[in-house]
């Protein structure tokens, strides 16, 4: 194992985690704090079958995207997840549409093209 030589000495590496991947899940998890238990966007976590196969990408899209994970106005990160549920709802549409009768895939591509899912995933308005 390899520490941090300053405090509070966090893992760097391990001999089943390179610092790469301890990296992204520091990342992972400071994002998951924001978003996942912050209380402010209490559906999101609840919107996918899948929470961590759909965090761990958008973690690692809204930390490319701020370049970092701390002093981020929630404004801002509202704005960021919205972006990123516009693409990530028009890929999504797009993969299943084999899968979806013609009319629903119809429905849901104009749902996410006027961005209507978007708002029910938060719970107040920020002032």
């Amino acid at each position: 194992m390899r520490y941090s030589p300053r405090s509070p000495f966090t893992v760097r590496e391990t001999r089943h985690l390179s610092q790469t991947q301890i990296e992204r899940l520091s990342i992972f998890a400071d994002f998951w704090d924001r978003i996942g238990n912050s209380g402010h966007f209490p559906q999101l976590k609840r919107k996918f079958d899948d929470p961590f196969g759909f965090f761990y990408p958008l973690t690692q899209w809204l930390y490319a995207r701020f370049g970092r994970t701390h002093s981020i106005h929630l404004r801002e990160l509202e704005e960021a997840l919205t972006d990123y549920l516009k693409d990530f709802s028009s890929a999504r549409v797009e993969s299943l549409k084999p899968e979806l009768p013609a009319r629903q895939a119809r429905h849901w591509a104009a749902a996410a093209a006027a961005n209507q899912s978007v708002p029910s995933l938060w719970t107040s308005n920020i002032h």
